[in-house]
């Protein structure tokens, strides 16, 4: 086929019509190129080591986004950083930057000089702002960080774009081969004549200089691969690669050369070798286009596909991440990995980041048995177990299993764990009561059959080798651990209310002293002799604190602390002193679940809204009386937590023997090593000022603005992906805050009547605990007032002096002058005061002040010499809408030249005011309704024919009006309500009309 002629024959193809016509070929050239042949593969070689430290796939922390997130189309063809650190997308409807909270189109096609608005490729310059993008019809655009200029048009669809050292920019056309641009020039095409095996290039591939391999510029096209030899300015055909479709290229860090096609994964070790079969070919799981190819952070090969989604090879093999693990199409169009080592993946449903989160999670897709997990602990063994709604699982040797063979056993919910002595485990049930499992055998069992009054065993505490506490929904029992089995000692449930109705957790203190904890509060236990001589003595919460239910306790340092539903509760063993800290104090939430502490002495809470980590020294100062406010951060689905739903259970939060952090979840189960909250080795995310507005208008760097001038707006970004939502800011105004000011996540900041002066603007962000970036910063100066200015000051005491010398001479004379010219000013100044008082600041027409005193004066003229008088309010149709969509500043606007229409468009005898917000009132002395009727007709065709300038094109404002008569003997208030009314006739009858008072129809 050829796909010039295909491509001249359809010039103006629609976005939709492009990715139609794209997978077209892409079919095509798969069914018409032969599969190609291995030959003897006893002389192939093997691709160079890859390493084995990375993660399963669906281990990393998983976010994507689509056109419910801003994104203008879902189908994201190409990805670029620029050196900011913007992502920029290439999408069908044009260029998109992303700053990891917002999307940014650029789709004005006036703007980016372009044929049309959809681009397929992206480069950009690590070293500068620099950003080109290429697309249908040839387009090629260039941005600058400012601006944006078209550039020549390339032959046919440009697919990818690449740039090497020189700054020349290469673009892959699919009529007419490679085009090569210096600026905005484009300088050369080369052809089949110049090398290429095929005029149809669908990718570019600029490999980086690496050892012995040179900067080198790949070209994959329809029908094989070629690189570019600028010995001879032409391209060289590697015949060593089928004749096949090239989909995606790779230089990875150990050296090796990798390209993909229709049919599969080739490789090359070293420069000059022949291109061969990735080895697992034969076992055709990978095989079939693969779209697209990266490193992936510990170097694993990434790699997509059209049918099977998102796959990767390590030195373990191969491993795949498809729809059922939560990609949001199998299409993989295009893979990058940014700074940070986030892997970005584009699909036709969306852009999606993996990211070596802060969690590690575990499903049902790794053993686990049941996903809503209720327990976790672990044994003697260092083995970790997790209780589920639908069974029992074991983890050892990084794999989990069923943990008790008989498969009569599961499914069964489990609420409680404790560890045995022996490496066995002690399991409460929410139906089958009390196990031991040692071995994967159940060994004992306590249920209704054996005395307990229930069978459901939420709590398990160990109080020695052979005696256990069991918590269950009627108060809790104590149970022997004998050779025979268990053995019920006794069940309590005191209903006069010192023992909790249903004990939710218990925490020793020694062998003969105890905490409860229930959703009755906090009981104290004295559990010296027998269980029946034990004391009980309910704690008294309301003396110090509004929380009622209490969830969980651990001990820690001489402190047992509560999660509870008002934040945390804390005893201080050696003070005998209770302490509660709550939101006052900085926690984000009212409820808690669990509470551990990692090595660091940090607090982690488990929440239903996530894991909140409190910091250990701030929360060591905060009890000292050092500081008011603990330090959080607040960990969701974001930073790898399989579910935000962290659960209650018998623990549902668990410290290994390694320091690890575990947590029972509503969809699995996760694990933490542990957070730094100092993180001085983490690079900070560039901060850039991305608009800066003074007074609604745009202000850039270096401007000088007006002595009027009163509100300044910045809105800035730190341009980092690993957590950006937990991104911190500090703003300064040089000249004005002697300090930086924290503004915690807020992305804005206002500043209003600034003093006159020099200032400059500046920004900084961290991760939290990080280091700060180097600050972006604007400057800028504000113009002083006439009396704020030294010249004026000046005169002001030159003239005082002066003053005081004539004085000295003439004082009786001068005493007579200052008594005119005081009156003068008073004057003056009252006349000022009182068109300040009768006039509207925005519009500079009458308020309704001066419009209420000139009624008076019309009514009293109309009276006097018997002539008519209209009065008509005017309202402007949906103007809440120009608010909420451009922001007030624009509706201020937009109001100016509302009253400048309707002033033109009176009469010279007609008197005007703003009424208030949108609306305005009109008098019409010596006017018939008719005659009024007249006026008001001209100025509603004249607002409605009028453009603002203001709102986009297609935006119109229009007015509905009402109008009455004030006759004879009229009040002035009826007419009001007269007039009131007809507006309101003139609204309910669909707007843009005038309504007359029905006593006048």
């Amino acid at each position: 086929m050829d796909w010039t002629s295909v491509f001249k024959t359809t010039p103006r193809l629609s976005a939709s019509k492009c990715l139609q016509l794209h997978c077209v070929f892409a079919l095509a050239a798969f069914l018409m190129v032969p599969p190609s042949q291995a030959g003897d593969t006893t002389s192939v070689p093997s691709p160079l080591p890859l390493t084995d430290h990375d993660k399963p796939l669906s281990q990393y922390a998983l976010r994507s986004w689509d056109t419910r997130d801003g994104l203008p189309h879902n189908s994201v063809n190409n990805i670029a950083q620029d050196r900011d650190g913007y992502l920029w997308l290439a999408t069908w409807e044009g260029p998109v930057r992303f700053n990891g909270r917002e999307f940014t189109v650029f789709d004005d096609l006036n703007v980016l000089q372009m044929p049309e608005s959809g681009v397929l490729g992206v480069v950009a310059d690590p070293a500068s702002r620099s950003v080109w993008f290429s697309g249908p019809r040839g387009g090629m655009t260039h941005f600058d960080g400012n601006q944006w200029q078209g550039m020549d048009i390339a032959p046919g669809f440009v697919f990818q774009l690449a740039r090497d050292h020189q700054n020349n920019v290469w673009a892959a056309a699919s009529s007419g081969g490679v085009a090569r641009y210096t600026g905005q020039q484009r300088t050369r095409v080369y052809t089949t004549d110049d090398g290429l095996p095929e005029g149809f290039v669908y990718r570019l591939y600029m490999a980086p200089a690496q050892g012995e391999r040179p900067e080198r510029l790949w070209v994959g096209t329809s029908g094989g691969l070629a690189f570019y030899d600028a010995a001879s300015d032409s391209f060289i055909h590697d015949t060593s690669f089928p004749n096949e479709q090239v989909r995606g290229f790779l230089l990875h860090s150990n050296g090796m050369m990798l390209v993909s096609s229709e049919n599969g994964l080739y490789f090359q070790n070293n420069p000059g070798e022949p291109f061969v079969p990735w080895p697992d070919i034969a076992n055709s799981r990978l095989h079939g286009p693969i779209t697209a190819l990266a490193e992936g952070p510990y170097g694993g090969i990434w790699f997509g596909t059209f049918t099977r989604g998102l796959g990767r090879i390590t030195a373990s093999g191969l491993s795949w991440m498809d729809t059922a693990s939560g990609l949001p199409n199998p299409q993989v169009l295009s893979i990058f990995k940014d700074r940070e080592n986030n892997m970005w993946v584009s699909t036709h449903s969306g852009l999606v980041q993996l990211r070596d989160a802060l969690f590690t999670s575990y499903t049902e897709t790794h053993g686990v048995q049941g996903n809503f997990v209720r327990a976790i602990a672990e044994d003697t063994q260092q083995r970790i177990w997790v209780g589920s709604n639908q069974g029992l699982s074991v983890k050892q040797d990084n794999v989990f299993t069923a943990a008790v063979a008989d498969p009569d056993f599961s499914p069964i919910s489990i609420l409680a764990f404790a560890a045995t002595a022996d490496g066995g485990m002690y399991v409460g049930g929410y139906n089958k009561g009390l196990f031991k499992v040692v071995d994967g055998e159940v060994v004992a069992q306590l249920n209704r059959d054996h005395g307990l009054t229930r069978n459901e065993v939420r709590g398990i505490y160990v109080l020695t080798p052979q005696r256990l506490i069991l918590g269950i929904p009627s108060g809790f029992a104590v149970v022997d651990d004998t050779p025979d089995g268990f053995e019920l000692v006794e069940e309590y449930n005191d209903p006069a209310g010192r023992l909790p109705a249903t004990v939710t957790d218990v925490v020793l203190i020694n062998h003969t002293q105890a905490f409860f904890t229930s959703t009755m509060g906090i009981t104290q236990v004295n559990m010296v002799g027998e269980p029946d001589a034990w004391q009980f003595e309910h704690i008294d919460l309301a003396a110090f604190t509004p929380a009622r239910n209490a969830f969980s306790a651990t001990l820690h340092e001489q402190q047992v602390w509560f999660a509870t539903d008002r934040g945390l509760v804390m005893y201080d063993l050696n003070e005998q002193r209770w302490h509660w800290i709550g939101r006052e104090q900085g926690l984000p939430f009212d409820k808690y679940f669990n509470i551990l502490f990692d090595e660091q002495n940090n607090l982690w809470l488990g929440s239903n809204r996530g894991v909140t980590v409190v910091g250990g020294d701030s929360m060591a100062a905060l009890l000292a009386g050092v500081q008011s406010q603990v330090q959080t951060f607040h960990f969701r689905e974001a930073e790898g937590l399989v579910s935000s739903q962290v659960n209650t259970g018998g623990p549902s939060s668990l410290r290994d023997s390694y320091g690890r952090l575990w947590f029972a979840t509503a969809l699995g189960v996760s694990k933490v090593d542990g957070f730094e909250f100092s993180q001085s080795d983490v690079v900070p995310p560039t901060s850039v000022i991305e608009r800066a507005l003074a007074d609604g208008k745009p202000l850039h760097s270096g401007a000088s603005l007006s002595a009027d001038t009163q509100r300044l707006e910045f809105y800035f970004a730190g341009l980092g992906y690993r957590m950006t939502d937990h991104i911190q800011y500090q703003v300064k105004l040089r000249g004005f805050d002697s300090d930086w000011v924290s503004q915690d996540q807020q992305v804005s900041t206002q500043y209003t009547a600034l003093p006159p002066g020099e200032f400059e603007f500046l920004v900084r962000s961290r991760y939290p605990g990080g280091v700060w970036s180097e600050p972006a910063n604007l400057q800028f100066q504000r113009q002083p007032q006439v009396w704020q200015t030294l010249w004026f000051w000046v005169l002001v005491v030159s003239a005082v002096v002066g003053l005081v010398y004539a004085v000295f001479y003439w004082r009786t004379y001068q005493l007579e002058q200052t008594e005119r010219e005081l009156k003068r000013l008073v004057a003056e100044k009252t006349r000022a005061l009182e068109l300040l008082a009768n006039e509207d600041p925005l519009t500079k027409l009458a308020n309704r002040r001066a419009f209420d005193q000139r009624v008076q004066q019309e009514v009293a003229r109309a009276k006097r010499e018997m002539t008519p008088l209209c009065i008509a309010i005017i309202d402007l149709d949906h103007f809440k809408a120009i608010n909420d969509s451009f922001t007030h500043s624009i509706g201020d606007s937009v109001l100016v030249q509302v009253g400048e229409v309707l002033t033109t468009n009176l009469r010279n005898v007609d008197f005007i005011a703003r009424w208030g917000g949108e609306e305005f009132a009109v008098l019409f002395p010596n006017a018939t309704p008719q005659e009024a009727k007249v006026v008001c007709e001209r100025l509603r065709d004249a607002m409605a024919a009028t453009r603002f300038k203001q709102l986009p094109e297609g935006w119109k404002v229009t007015m509905s009006i009402g109008l009455t008569e004030l006759v004879q003997g009229y009040n002035y208030d009826k007419a009001l309500v007269d007039a009131d009314n007809a507006l309101y006739r003139a609204k309910e009858s669909g707007r843009n009309q005038l309504q007359i008072a029905k006593q006048l129809t």
